[in-house]
């Protein structure tokens, strides 16, 4: 699976720029962001010339977003302050077995104490009941603010009109709100802004996206432009979504790559994820990579299917937890993104205290995107991915906090 990179090695000159997109748009109850089902095939329609051939098949526009990559584009975040005292928030994550979950659980919590607020946080264990309930309970507790942690507006929508109605703020971290479709009216708020692998301050939904552009960008530099991918894709959740249009978008920029999308659900992870996609495998002996999304489904199915197939597969995901990191040391993975969770749980209570000050203006919450590889950014072996900028010292010196 791990393969010899001298498109990756040979950028040793970094441009830095930011990456990132938050959580800006909002997911609606009747449409989802559509990624295509169709496979995108890329093929050239003419035979390219003898001095085309000489030529990398790797589009320049590659090498731009992956020198991007490399050092990373985070920044530091814009805060504000002081900090308001003495509120009372509660934030509901969508399941702690997913890696993400416990690390938002941790940060958020730290974040509220270094804020002085009571924060309580509630595992939602890939319930839509237990996102409602959790909501409503939060609700009747007459909470300060109410943060959603990847759950879309669809999946809790009465609980957060009911929430808006009594005044109640709500911020959406990885996260839809419900006037994504155009047509719905707004419930809460979008975490802030984010950097892109060409910009700073992209909403959410341009940031998922060049995630997963990244990811493509990894593959056809990794192999030479020859590319047979399978996406795997959520519908569930409108983010990863969002992330295999990224990716889709991107594939076609390389005239000898193709990818065809794969919907799964979160309900498959572990053995029936391994099985369904060893099928795929089975199906097509061309797929030479695999597009994970993140990193857990990567780790619950996608590595081991891509073992068990005996071939040489290009496998990437996006987090870079330190069970991930592990997998591409041991040529397992190939890829993944550093992202920082803990960087969105201080945002969000920057997002509410600005909130409970009058300013609804989304701030750029520095939060980027950071390629790794085997070659790359590799964390300490057990260590979580931290981004390379010292956000929480800008938080706290903002607030006023020790």
């Amino acid at each position: 699976m791990k393969r010899s990179n001298t498109y990756l090695v040979a950028a040793t000159t970094f441009v830095a720029v930011t990456l990132l997109s938050a959580c800006g748009g909002g997911s609606s109850d009747s449409e989802a962001p559509s990624a295509s089902s169709a496979e995108v095939s890329a093929a050239a329609s003419a035979a390219p010339s003898a001095e085309a051939s000489a030529a990398s098949a790797v589009p320049a526009s590659v090498q731009a977003n992956i020198d991007a990559a490399i050092p990373g584009t985070y920044t530091l975040p814009e805060p504000t302050g002081p900090i308001t005292p003495g509120k009372k928030v509660t934030g509901i994550v969508f399941g702690n077995q997913s890696q993400a979950g416990p690390i938002f659980t941790d940060s958020f919590k730290a974040a509220g104490a270094a804020a002085g607020w009571d924060v309580n946080v509630v595992d939602g264990e890939f319930s839509t009941d237990l996102y409602l309930s959790a909501v409503r309970q939060a609700i009747a507790e007459k909470v300060d603010g109410i943060v959603l942690f990847v759950i879309d507006c669809a999946a809790v929508k009465a609980g957060v009109e009911e929430a808006k109605a009594a005044g109640i703020p709500v911020i959406y971290v990885e996260g839809y709100d419900c006037d994504s479709d155009g047509q719905s009216e707004a419930t809460g708020y979008p975490l802030g802004l984010y950097n892109s692998l060409t910009e700073q301050g992209v909403d959410y939904v341009t940031f998922l996206e060049a995630s997963g552009q990244l990811q493509a960008d990894a593959m056809i530099s990794a192999l030479d432009g020859k590319v047979e991918a399978l996406a795997v894709n959520y519908p569930e959740t409108y983010a990863t979504v969002s992330i295999t249009d990224g990716f889709m978008n991107e594939i076609e920029v390389c005239p000898t790559c193709s990818a065809t999308v794969f919907d799964s659900v979160y309900a498959d992870w572990g053995n029936a994820l391994q099985s369904k996609i060893s099928t795929e495998l089975l199906k097509n002996q061309g797929i030479n990579a695999i597009m994970g999304n993140y990193d857990d489904p990567v780790l619950n199915g996608i590595a081991a299917a891509a073992a068990a197939s005996g071939r040489d597969i290009y496998v990437t995901g996006e987090a870079g937890y330190p069970a991930m990191v592990e997998l591409i040391r041991q040529g397992k993975a190939d890829m993944t993104i550093g992202y920082d969770g803990g960087m969105e749980s201080w945002a969000a209570i920057e997002r509410l205290n600005r909130i409970f000050n009058g300013d609804t203006e989304p701030f750029n919450t520095g939060i980027g995107l950071q390629l790794i590889d085997a070659e790359h950014n590799l964390s300490a072996e057990g260590a979580p991915y931290v981004a390379p900028v010292d956000y929480v010292s800008a938080y706290t010196s903002a607030w006023g906090a020790s």
